[in-house]
């Protein structure tokens, strides 16, 4: 079975520096060791263009360029998404737009040509149908979007394929196991066998999972978290890949009209 986990680094404006360079040393940081010294493991990471320059502004900008190193070594895909992580799916067109591009253009200037984005991730996996054209006139080939965002229902999505939206925008879809993804949000799993045992109970047939979290989960809000991830590189024989690699992989597509969702529209999975 294949592991797509995208990791999504965001800190509110508001916060104090001291929180942004906590935010560097407990949980960014220690999280991109494990994939320094785990090559084989895969992610995808949106990085919000706005706490680049935070993280830089406090003397972090160590943080962009280990990252930008693993995208160089195949480790790691860059998403594209909002600056500042603002929800597009209430936006005019015109402002989403320049959220977008705004975000590019700080991505450019810290990750240089390590940020080139083939999909899109918007900020909270806020979607509306408004979006597709915004995000397919920019180029992107996919977007991240939580299950609810499949039909409404939970359980819809099913991971013994991928999707395409039906109309001519073609936007391939992949949809977040939201009941895994809130599971490890919530440190519900305590060890790597439970995990195990609640992604097998999601459907033998599964091909993939594809989880989605806020990447300060693993160091900010506790540590189990990372540890957990830790020795499931290790211990599993789930294969990480990103969702560009996934994609590809799985040659089963399905065509779908996604409807407006988030990662927390109401549903009856979270642990």
């Amino acid at each position: 079975m294949y592991w797509c986990h995208l990791l999504n680094f965001f800190q509110p404006d508001f916060k104090s520096d001291d929180v942004i360079r906590k935010a560097a040393n407990v949980c960014y940081l220690p999280l991109i060791e494990i994939f320094e010294a785990n090559p084989k493991a895969h992610i995808t990471v949106n990085f919000d263009g706005r706490l680049a320059e935070r993280l830089d502004a406090v003397g972090h900008g160590d943080v962009m360029q280990r990252l930008a190193a693993l995208v160089k070594r195949g480790q790691v895909e860059m998403t594209a998404s909002a600056f500042g992580s603002k929800p597009l799916n209430t936006l005019p067109p015109s402002e989403a737009t320049a959220l977008i591009e705004q975000n590019t253009k700080v991505c450019h200037k810290y990750f240089g040509d390590a940020y080139t984005p083939a999909g899109f991730f918007p900020p909270e996996m806020s979607y509306a149908p408004a979006l597709a054209p915004i995000i397919k006139s920019h180029g992107y080939k996919w977007i991240a979007m939580d299950e609810m965002g499949h039909s409404g229902k939970p359980g819809a999505a099913k991971a013994d394929r991928v999707y395409k939206m039906n109309s001519a925008i073609g936007l391939q879809v992949l949809f977040r196991d939201r009941s895994i993804s809130t599971g490890i949000l919530y440190g519900s799993f305590a060890d790597v066998k439970s995990m195990q045992e609640a992604i097998h109970a999601r459907g033998a047939q599964n091909a993939y999972i594809f989880t989605g979290i806020e990447a300060d989960v693993y160091g900010m809000r506790r540590t189990q978290p990372r540890e957990l991830l830790a020795e499931i590189i290790k211990q599993t024989q789930m294969e990480m890949v990103t969702v560009s690699e996934l994609l590809a992989l799985v040659k089963v597509v399905e065509e779908v009209s996604p409807v407006p969702a988030s990662w927390s529209t109401w549903d009856t999975l979270a642990f």
